[in-house]
């Protein structure tokens, strides 16, 4: 299962518990010691063929690829001869 999943269904016993609690059905809430898991980061995305074409750069010798990192922070990441070959 995935994490979302698995905290959907963390959420809802946590939740079910603080009612039972707060009703008297229950003299404790045994789930507030559980602790909810972490997201995981998505995969890296394949880039659209549009996008290729626009961030691709080539010249007779090299080339390189323009991306927004992190923070859109722009970067230039160099191509080896064997990349930049058209």
């Amino acid at each position: 299962m995935r994490p979302a999943t698995i905290n959907r269904r963390l959420v809802s016993l946590k939740r079910y518990f603080g009612w039972a609690v707060e009703k008297g059905f229950v003299p404790w809430d045994p789930s507030r010691v559980v602790k909810l898991m972490p997201p995981t980061p998505p995969p890296p995305r394949h880039l659209a063929d549009r996008e290729e074409r626009e961030h691709v750069h080539h010249s007779h010798r090299s080339g390189h690829v323009s991306i927004y990192g992190k923070r859109n922070k722009y970067r230039q990441v160099p191509l080896n001869s064997t990349a930049a070959t058209p």
